[in-house]
């Protein structure tokens, strides 16, 4: 598979009701479709642990959505980023041909494409990407779900860590989050544990803390490493401009 973009999350319940669950996700995304893989592991508790909670959440009233955001949430961003990419490969192709003229910056053309490809693949089209992934584009995937965001929103103390690092094709972010569930409180305790402080929630309602370690990598295509090989061809095989022959013959 020709893959552009590769998107991987791995998440676990480390503590509490929902553990020990685990959610893995695979996203690949070529020059024509997006492939998405999503399973769960050990899921009966995280089940469980669903059906019982309690709904905490507080009443607020929806906010009309205007006539330009729902235009702007139609846009397929996925598909621009496909668009500029096949565009500027094909303009990379072609302008190898400056090579055989006299063009006094066809270099210059060709090593700005070059360039611009690589930006293509490693920051724009990745960017445009997770601009569908909130957007909802009728494909994406929002990975927050994955980690139960209305569940994020209710726990109480909550702690939040992110650390990314850079790899040799993209980036990583590993995040956990922690907290007390109020949806595992009695309903008649809830607005008492609002109120609490760390060292009450933690003696009184130890049974609703949970935590919640993930992994996101967003990488580029193995395939995309062989871009590469352009700058080691134009070292070893470098093109001249091809020269008219001249007619020696004397009147």
């Amino acid at each position: 598979m020709s893959a552009w973009t590769v998107v991987q999350f791995d998440g676990v319940y480390e503590e509490g009701k929902p553990a020990p669950t685990e959610i893995h996700a695979l996203i690949v995304v070529d020059s024509k479709q997006t492939y998405i893989d999503v399973d769960m592991e050990k899921a009966t508790s995280f089940f469980v642990y669903s059906f019982s909670r309690n709904d905490t959440s507080l009443e607020q009233q929806q906010p009309v959505e205007s006539q330009d955001e729902k235009q702007e949430s139609t846009i397929d961003y996925t598909h621009i980023g496909r668009v500029l990419i096949v565009t500027s490969l094909f303009l990379f192709v072609v302008a190898h041909g400056l090579f055989l003229t006299s063009f006094r910056f066809s270099n210059a053309v060709v090593y700005s494409l070059f360039c611009w490809l690589l930006v293509l693949f490693f920051i724009v089209f990745p960017s445009l990407y997770i601009l569908d992934l909130g957007a909802g584009s009728g494909q994406n995937i929002a990975f927050e779900n994955f980690s139960s965001n209305d569940v994020e929103d209710s726990l109480l103390h909550q702690t939040v860590h992110a650390d990314w690092k850079m790899t040799t094709r993209g980036i990583s972010v590993e995040s956990s989050y922690s907290g007390y569930d109020l949806g595992l409180v009695s309903k008649d305790e809830v607005e008492q544990a609002r109120n609490s402080s760390i060292e009450e929630a933690a003696t009184l309602y130890s049974a609703s803390f949970i935590e919640f370690q993930s992994t996101f990598s967003f990488e580029v295509g193995k395939n995309i490493q062989t871009l590469y090989i352009f700058p080691l061809l134009w070292f070893l095989m470098p093109m001249k401009p091809l020269q008219m022959g001249k007619s020696s013959e004397e009147e």
